[in-house]
């Protein structure tokens, strides 16, 4: 369990200094899209994860920046929380 909690807050960590990047540099539709991309597809394995249907879920969405900032957020709460769940089942 610990190993797959160090890869989530390493995933968080990547995921906010991309996010400082792209704020901090003029970008193009095509960086945005592709971050957005990668933001969205964690929330359907998250989903995935926790044994629902993620075949509704939207993995290509229009969005700015605010949008990722918030999806990194949302993610990272349901990465503590699928965690938290796994280990009060051990």
């Amino acid at each position: 369990m610990k190993t797959i909690q160090k890869m989530f807050e390493h995933l968080n960590w990547a995921n906010q200094r991309i996010l400082e990047t792209l704020q901090n540099v003029e970008i193009g539709e095509q960086q945005l899209s592709l971050f957005s991309h990668i933001l969205y597809s964690e929330q359907v394995w998250l989903t995935r994860l926790k044994g629902m249907d993620s075949s509704q879920m939207p993995i290509w969405s229009d969005g700015d920046i605010t949008v990722c900032a918030k999806l990194i957020k949302q993610n990272e709460k349901n990465f503590i929380n699928l965690l938290l769940k796994q280990q009060k089942l051990t």
